[in-house]
């Protein structure tokens, strides 16, 4: 499952492209008409809706921050092998995950893609390559 770290990879570098072709002076595409309180006719003053090309590359920042720690890596597990005897089994998990995760001190495996990452990957679920496997 590379091809999601791949293909995230490849959405968040474009939303990097476009974000460092903002000016501070942008509006970001807000339609002020939107922003106005129809009861009163005043404009809203809500700090969040505005949204600054820093924040933008913050955000951009912190995926890549998310891709980094939520990378795939093969572990080894030892499974009760029925017929006497463990089996060892290799799988590929999350290393953020499931080195995070235990349960009465025995770690519990997270396949990858974890689900964080399949969340990450919805935003850009309305874009080219996006695959129906990856939701969560």
């Amino acid at each position: 499952m590379d091809e999601l770290v791949r293909w995230l990879t490849a959405q968040v570098d474009a939303d990097q492209v476009e974000a460092e072709k903002l000016t501070e002076d942008d509006d970001y595409g807000l339609d002020a008409s939107t922003l106005r309180w129809e009861e009163t006719g005043e404009w809203n003053s809500y700090p969040y809706l505005r949204v600054s090309k820093a924040r933008v590359l913050r955000e951009i920042q912190v995926k890549r921050w998310r891709l980094g720690r939520h990378r795939p890596e093969e572990c080894a597990f030892t499974r009760d092998n029925r017929g006497g005897g463990d089996a060892v089994v290799v799988i590929v998990v999350c290393a953020a995950c499931t080195h995070a995760r235990t349960y009465d001190g025995v770690e519990t495996a997270v396949e990858f893609p974890c689900p964080e990452l399949r969340y990450e990957a919805t935003v850009y679920a309305g874009r080219p390559g996006y695959r129906p496997e990856w939701r969560p």
